[in-house]
């Protein structure tokens, strides 16, 4: 984490599972932050679960946020679980990009808010099974409230339905 240099980007695949734990105080945590952020991928051929933090931010001012993609047979955020692909005031919010061949269910933070320079990429969700989002997905415009624009938020399931039951925000 550098508000000089780039984030970095770091890649897990797994033959089974993957989990970012949390408990006891603190939260399992992968972060890529910095003046321009970096890149997170994770893959696993099983189950996927997220109850901590995935930070690819962007943490000067006219920083990017950076990409975090994350693929799993099924996907399972918990409620404290946060992934962060936000900007600096005037950099472009990032993308997060969350697959699941089978069920996806969101109950944490997606952010992917930008300033000025916000619009695209944002957060996309797929998966082959019923999507679930109970928490908050943000791909705002929010940072820079003069010439930020909102982000685009796609959310698509082959197999099954999609519950709303959370927040999502493109605001300008």
């Amino acid at each position: 984490r550098s508000a000089t240099g780039s984030g970095g980007s770091l890649r897990i695949v797994s033959d089974t599972s993957v989990a970012v734990e949390s408990g006891g105080g603190d939260d399992g945590a992968i972060d890529v932050s910095g003046a321009t952020a970096g890149t997170i991928t994770i893959s696993a051929a099983r189950d996927l679960s997220l109850q901590g933090r995935l930070l690819a931010s962007g943490l000067v001012s006219d920083g990017d946020g950076g990409m975090v993609d994350v693929a799993a047979a099924s996907v399972a955020m918990g409620p404290r679980a946060v992934i962060d692909a936000t900007s600096g005031r005037l950099g472009a919010g990032g993308q997060i990009t969350v697959s699941a061949a089978a069920f996806l269910t969101t109950d944490g933070r997606l952010a992917s808010t930008g300033g000025s320079g916000a619009g695209l990429p944002g957060v996309m969700l797929t998966a082959g099974g019923v999507v679930r989002v109970l928490g908050v997905i943000d791909a705002s415009g929010i940072l820079d409230p003069v010439e930020g624009d909102g982000g685009s938020v796609s959310i698509h399931s082959t197999g099954g339905d999609v519950i709303l039951a959370g927040s999502i925000d493109t605001a300008a």
